[in-house]
């Protein structure tokens, strides 16, 4: 960018979501970079220094990408009375307490080959941000927006707005590393450990993750749409997972979600120890049992 006297870079929310969850980091990597030297202007609903936006910047990294704690026996609770449990995390719905433990899977990045076509391409974008499994206990900082873990490589590695080339780890082993790791963009939305008995004993314990499928392949087929189990031992993963329900898609290969003819959206254990699984597109719900075989 030419920096004339006249030049500046005007943006609107300045002290909006959007703003500190994506402007803030790109700007700050563009100017390490080398790349942007132009003065900032930001607008926003009512008038702030310098100094307090630049306060306003750091509180909302503060406030956002994270797991607070909460008093269950208290009333009308905000988010300063809360503490903050865990940090370093995107979009994770699909979020279950189990055996002292907060487990969390995380709907990795997307548009990679979008926002930087100099590093990454359409198949890079589809298949290496993977979506990690996270143990949190308290006090984790799982990385985010710093890094994502490269399903193909099989390591974190920094994200290009920090300064990374695709390879570079930069910071990222300094964090706390996933458990488990599932492909591209699935989409994980609900997750519960098997506590029942009904099943066979090797879903005993493990955990069944409904993926709702990708949006952020195109122009490749999309994927996941399906539910997941991934087998524990010993309060850890112990293998690899394993496609339990399959076909929600409805088409092979499936070129865009809105033709889905269902979306896995959930699960949950019935008394029996049977597992309900619930679809997004049409509000249905299956249950599937085990009967000796069958």
């Amino acid at each position: 960018m030419k920096n004339l006297e006249s030049d500046a870079f005007v943006f609107f929310g300045a002290t909006g979501d959007l703003a500190s969850k994506q402007i803030y980091p790109a700007l700050q990597a563009m100017t390490r970079r080398g790349h942007f030297d132009m003065p900032i202007i930001g607008v926003a609903r009512s008038a702030e220094s310098l100094d307090e936006l630049r306060a306003h910047a750091r509180e909302s990294l503060e406030k956002h990408g994270g797991v607070w704690k909460f008093n269950e026996n208290t009333l009308n609770q905000t988010q300063e009375m809360g503490s903050r449990f865990a940090t370093g995390l995107r979009q994770f719905p699909a979020i279950t307490w189990h055996d002292g433990a907060l487990y969390i899977v995380m709907n990795n990045r997307d548009q990679l080959d979008v926002f930087w076509p100099d590093l990454f391409k359409v198949k890079d974008n589809a298949e290496r941000p993977a979506e990690p499994m996270y143990r949190a206990t308290g006090g984790e900082d799982f990385g985010w927006p710093f890094c994502f873990y490269d399903y193909q490589q099989k390591k974190e590695v920094l994200n290009p707005e920090y300064g990374g080339d695709g390879n570079e780890v930069g910071r990222c082993p300094s964090f706390t590393q996933p458990v488990a790791v599932f492909p591209a963009h699935w989409a994980p939305v609900d997750v519960i450990f098997y506590t029942g008995t009904q099943f066979p004993k090797k879903y005993q314990g493990g955990a069944f993750i409904a993926f709702h499928g990708s949006w952020n392949r195109a122009p490749m087929p999309m994927d996941g749409y399906n539910v997941t189990f991934q087998p524990f031992a010993d309060g850890k993963p112990s293998g690899t997972f394993e496609i339990f329900a399959d076909g929600f898609a409805g088409h092979d290969p499936l070129m865009s979600p809105a033709q889905a003819v269902a979306r896995a959206d959930g699960v949950a254990q019935a008394p029996d120890g049977s597992l309900f699984i619930a679809d997004s597109q049409k509000g249905r719900i299956w249950r599937v049992m085990y009967k000796g075989g069958q």
